[in-house]
């Protein structure tokens, strides 16, 4: 993550590799790693096509919400990278 730009990336040995960068909303600079099964199950389960992601550092753990429902929160452990 760069200021106001999220990089995500993603390497399988099988499928090969892909890259996308997304337009955010932060000033931090931080490299974080996740395992993409448990992402994506957590972003499955939200309609909104919008999200908050939080964490304070690349090793704490991700709290995930839709902005339009606070009911709903998950958290995803990060791996190191």
């Amino acid at each position: 993550m760069e200021k106001n730009i999220l990089k995500i990336t993603t390497s399988n040995p099988d499928l090969g590799e892909a890259v996308e960068e997304l337009e955010i909303e932060s000033d931090a600079e931080i490299t974080i790693g996740f395992n993409t099964k448990y992402v994506l199950d957590a972003l499955s389960s939200i309609s909104t096509e919008n999200v908050i992601i939080s964490f304070e550092d690349d090793l704490s753990p991700c709290v995930i919400k839709p902005t339009s429902d606070e009911k709903y929160t998950c958290v995803v452990m990060p791996m190191r990278i």
